[in-house]
């Protein structure tokens, strides 16, 4: 017998005990596992990489930037309605914010955003202030200027 044979013989029979654990029923492998809940960990995670601007949620940016996303809106809409805000539209960086996708065209990352301000809308709570307030006929024929969180962008 070579020592070639005697080799491959070895290699052989090495194969078939690592290939045993290979095919061997799932019963027979000793599987730890960890129970975690699925809600809690979707929950965190989602809440981890909500799109937020200067640190706080936008609820109108994250409606243009959805609008943009769907094609509900053009560009140029956008641009008219951040320049209706007192948004100076040269002050957003083309890049490294949420606020850039007002401006910058990218849809993938508009669409992606989007669904992660959707998904994560669930957890916010909700302002029902407007539901349990009268408000006189005077104040409803002048709507006050609202903030719409892009203080730093506004033209002065």
């Amino acid at each position: 017998m070579s020592v070639s044979h005697v080799i491959k013989t070895a290699v052989s029979g090495l194969l078939l005990l690592v290939a045993e654990h290979a095919v061997a029923s799932p019963q027979d492998l000793p599987v730890k596992s960890i129970s975690v809940p699925a809600y809690n960990m979707i929950t965190d995670t989602l809440q981890s990489i909500i799109p937020t601007i200067d640190g706080k949620r936008n609820d109108f940016a994250m409606q243009q930037i959805c609008a943009l996303a769907r094609g509900e809106k053009t560009q140029q809409d956008v641009n008219a309605t951040l320049k209706e805000k007192g948004v100076d539209i040269t002050k957003i960086p083309r890049s490294g914010s949420v606020a850039s996708l007002l401006i910058n065209g990218d849809k993938e990352q508009q669409q992606m955003t989007c669904a992660v301000y959707l998904a994560n809308s669930v957890f916010a709570p909700v302002n029902n202030a407007g539901y349990f307030s009268k408000q006189s006929g005077k104040e409803k024929a002048e709507p006050e200027k609202k903030n719409i969180g892009l203080e730093f962008l506004e033209v002065r």
